[in-house]
């Protein structure tokens, strides 16, 4: 999860060359790993409510066009099933229903899709100001 949530803030904070370390460092990870770490890490987010203005904010960014209207379809409403939702109920349904066009492509759409709600996330956290206070790795504290 500590790789996921790396990724996260690197899109939150706007740093591509801490993007691209993230990535990077992901790279062996399975994507349904990355997936459901994006789901936990919203778990820990959801001890607050959501008010209006919060649930427009995240609305507004899953506001996407992807490369195919399949795509675009899994993104939003994996990406609202994750965000707003925030229930394992939704996200298996949405995953179920609008990963299953994502699975069969040739090239591995369905990671394309996850890595795509990991920036969506990072935007989320960086507009609703959420901090990170977790430890990397190495055991290190992050900066809050």
């Amino acid at each position: 999860m500590s790789l996921t949530m790396a990724l996260v803030e690197a899109y939150g904070s706007g740093d591509q060359s801490m993007v691209d370390q993230a990535r990077e460092a992901l790279a062996p990870v399975p994507t349904t790993v990355i997936l459901e770490s994006l789901y936990r890490l919203e778990q820990l987010l959801s001890r607050a409510s959501l008010n209006p203005e919060q649930t427009a904010a995240i609305e507004e960014e899953l506001e996407v066009t992807a490369d195919s209207p399949e795509m675009t379809a899994a993104v939003q409403n994996v990406g609202r099933a994750i965000l707003i939702e925030r229930s394992q109920s939704a996200v298996v349904d949405a995953v179920n229903t609008y990963g299953a066009a994502l699975v069969n492509s040739s090239s591995d759409q369905l990671r394309v899709m996850t890595l795509m709600l990991a920036a969506i996330s990072g935007s989320v956290c960086r507009r609703l100001e959420v901090r990170f206070n977790w430890e990397n790795q190495a055991g290190r504290p992050r900066r809050a």
